[in-house]
């Protein structure tokens, strides 16, 4: 995990066991954990990729006031 100013990002494996990604919950890395509404586009995404290595930016909404 690595973090600068106003942002974070996370990297590593997407993982899940086949409940865990049918119900939302999925991995990344061994330092965060998402859960996404099933059968929305970020569901479908990670879905995919599953098994593959991904990077998690967070980051304040510029567009905030």
């Amino acid at each position: 995990m690595t973090h600068a100013a106003d942002d974070i990002a996370v990297a590593g494996f997407v993982t899940a066991t086949e409940q865990e990604a049918r119900e939302g919950y999925f991995t990344i890395g061994g330092d965060a954990m998402l859960v996404v509404k099933p059968e929305s586009g970020l569901h479908r995404w990670l879905s995919l990729h599953s098994g593959q290595r991904v990077r998690v930016v967070l980051e304040p909404d510029s567009d905030q006031p």
